[in-house]
């Protein structure tokens, strides 16, 4: 497997550990590449692989995230993806790791305002009326969210894993 990825250029091998391989990528891998990787592996190598793209936010740690992975399954996770699993499958350590990133990043006037928005359905207007803020800072704060954490909460599957993050 090492040397299947060592294939690739744009792709830098940090570390080997058990039965796990830590790379960095420099040119800006997307989910999709990762996805066509794994497919290649798995054609040319019949040999499968977790893959987790850590999110491009300050000071993020994904010592819990990798240590939980075992229990994921085969796949290419993102940081959407992987708050669901870890939810979904009860990872209590993870699940607090990453509320408390979250809290300390972004504030928790900023998450409320988040979860005011995903729970009025994904509507700014709903949301600016239940949580009494003019549009604008609504969309200031989703934006700051957005930005800062790297989850899309404008999109379901954003909206999804924070609200199981700090929800379920």
């Amino acid at each position: 497997m090492v040397s299947f990825l060592r294939e690739y250029d744009d792709l830098k091998i940090l570390n080997i550990e058990d039965d796990m391989i830590l790379l960095s990528e420099t040119d800006g891998y997307e989910t999709v590449d990762i996805n066509h990787l794994r497919e290649k592996s798995l054609e040319e190598m019949y040999q499968d692989f977790t893959a987790f793209i850590e999110p491009d936010s300050s000071g993020f740690d994904p010592e819990p995230i990798i240590v939980a992975m075992p229990k994921f399954g085969y796949g290419v996770y993102t940081i959407e993806s992987a708050i669901a699993k870890i939810v979904l499958l009860n990872i209590n350590d993870a699940k607090i790791a990453l509320r408390d990133y979250y809290y300390n990043l972004i504030g928790a006037e900023t998450i409320q305002t988040v979860l005011g928005f995903i729970e009025s359905d994904l509507n700014g207007s709903k949301a600016s009326k239940k949580l009494y803020m003019h549009r604008n800072t609504l969309n200031y704060r989703l934006d700051h969210f957005i930005s800062v954490s790297g989850i899309d909460v404008r999109t379901f599957q954003g909206a999804f894993a924070i609200h199981m993050l700090f929800k379920v």
